[in-house]
C-alpha cells in the first residue's frame, strides 16, 4: 500500500522566536530562502514576542493561541 499523496494543502511552519534579536533575523531569513527554493507548498507563520526578553511562559502563550492556524 503506497502513501496517499496530498496535493491541495500547505504545510504551516511556525516560528517562534526567544528573542528579537540578530539570531531571529538570521533564522527567518534561512527558513525563507528554504521555503523558496523547495516550493511554495510551505506557509511560515512567525509569532514574536512582545519584548526582547520574552519568557517561557510567553512562548507558551503564544503556541496555544496559534494553534489554531
Amino acid at each position: 500500500m503506497k502513501p496517499r499523496k496530498i496535493t491541495d494543502r500547505k504545510i504551516k511552519l511556525g516560528l517562534i522566536p526567544v528573542t528579537m534579536n540578530t539570531a531571529y533575523t538570521m533564522t527567518i531569513n534561512g527558513a525563507k530562502k528554504q521555503i523558496a527554493e523547495n516550493g511554495d507548498q510551505i506557509e511560515l507563520i512567525v509569532q514574536a514576542p512582545s519584548s526582547n526578553a520574552s519568557t517561557i511562559t510567553e512562548q507558551g502563550n503564544i503556541m496555544e493561541t496559534s494553534a489554531g492556524c
